[in-house]
């Protein structure tokens, strides 16, 4: 916790004195996303422990599709959010966020009844396969972490850390403790089960926390204020965010899972889980960095913002390069013990993933300099550069080159988008 404190420190005079707990703020942040971060290694783990390989990949493809929507989500509702809602006053943000959740009630609603009607109708005309028996567990699980996705979120916008960890910690020890019954007792039964139960561990976080979400609101005035300055916003990150996955990682294990088969999809989604590991500072980040940003653009202007984003780099950039190093030496060690043995050859996949999640990294503190400004336009040109790279690369890398140029094409793009930033930045 010592960087933490250090980064703390060096940001701290840059924020009005009315800004109470940095260091608390910070702790239990970067301690929820820790929680976070566990849940989804141990998620996957079990399931490539007790599954197999190749079921892991199949499952895998799947929980892609979740990833996609909650991309959506992030663009439309989420990050809007957590730059616009800090911005309001005390005492004026509650009308703001309760049009918020009636925003993504309807969003979570739309999501779920396309998605449906999309995987019956793919199924139906054989362009989907092995999806029946799935198709209600899926929808579930999309519509109820959005929801529990939204009250985390709204938690940290107002600067609410302990209760979102305190959120996270019930909701992900229900999830942990009910795939080790599932698996320990009742032994492997299906993706399905798994998806249910995922599902099950948010609305049961709901449930209990269901204090900490706003009471809807359905003035119209106020809806038609907040969609539109939502608008504003998501407008550019949801096309960005439509042609990130085309440049992102997860895009190319979909890719490599049609070309290459199953085993190859998890061989990568279980390198990918691991590297991960390696950027929880900026994962953290993403919770309370765009809200400081937004504070600091209102009372100091773009100058207060250049600080801000250069410590961010410094602290936030040294933190995932020195986990990175720490995953990725010694990657057919953890490989072997977290995912099996059948999973250690493909050690070298960490490395190049981690290389990619340091440029990814990099990316994170001109992301929080534009929000605060409302400027989506970088990150949208960036993703169409870095999403123009893929569709020239993709298929002939995985081909020639099998796993390794998936991850080769990932670490391009990455580039690209990370060139792009900094020169809108310095323009």
């Amino acid at each position: 916790m010592s960087v933490i404190s250090a980064f703390v420190d060096s940001i701290k005079p840059r924020f009005a004195p009315s800004l109470l707990g940095h260091r608390q703020i910070i702790t239990w942040t970067v301690a929820d996303q820790a929680v976070v971060s566990a849940a989804n290694l141990l998620t996957g783990l079990f399931v490539a422990r007790y599954a197999g390989i190749s079921a892991f990949g199949t499952f895998s493809m799947y929980w892609l599709a979740v990833l996609f929507v909650q991309s959506l989500q992030i663009a439309m509702i989420l990050r809007p959010m957590l730059s616009i809602g800090p911005k309001f006053e005390c005492g004026e943000e509650e009308g703001y966020y309760a049009a918020v959740f009636v925003l993504q009630l309807a969003f979570s609603a739309i999501v779920g009844l396309g998605s449906y009607v999309l995987l019956l109708g793919g199924n139906a005309l054989g362009l989907i396969d092995q999806i029946e028996g799935n198709v209600g567990p899926l929808i579930a699980v999309l519509f109820c972490t959005q929801v529990y996705e939204f009250m985390r979120r709204h938690a940290f916008s107002n600067s609410r850390a302990v209760s979102a960890f305190a959120m996270d910690s019930f909701r992900y020890g229900v999830q942990i403790a009910g795939l080790l019954v599932l698996f320990a007792f009742d032994g492997y039964r299906t993706i399905g089960d798994i998806l249910m139960l995922m599902a099950a561990s948010a609305v049961l976080g709901l449930a209990v926390f269901r204090h900490q979400l706003p009471s809807p609101s359905f003035h119209l005035g106020e809806l038609r204020r907040t969609a539109k300055r939502h608008w504003q916003m998501s407008k550019w990150m949801t096309a960005s965010a439509l042609l990130r996955w085309s440049g992102s990682s997860n895009f190319y294990i979909l890719v490599a899972g049609g070309v290459l088969g199953p085993i190859a999809a998890g061989a990568l989604r279980a390198a990918q889980t691991l590297a991960n590991v390696t950027n929880i500072f900026f994962s953290a980040a993403d919770n309370f960095g765009p809200v400081w940003a937004s504070k600091i653009y209102v009372r100091e202007g773009r100058a207060g913002l250049r600080p801000f984003m250069r410590r961010f780099m410094l602290i936030g950039g040294g933190v995932t390069l020195a986990a990175s190093l720490a995953v990725a030496l010694p990657a057919q060690f953890w490989l072997g013990l977290l995912f099996g043995e059948e999973f250690a050859p493909y050690a070298h996949l960490v490395g190049l993933y981690a290389v990619a999640g340091f440029l990814l990294a990099l990316t994170f503190p001109y992301a929080y300099v534009f929000l605060a400004q409302e400027n989506a336009r970088p990150n949208f040109f960036g993703n169409v550069a870095a999403s123009l790279v893929s569709l020239v690369i993709a298929y002939p890398a995985i081909y020639l080159f099998g796993a390794v140029g998936a991850v080769c094409c990932a670490i391009a793009a990455q580039l690209t988008r990370l060139a792009v930033f900094v020169w809108y930045h310095r323009r």
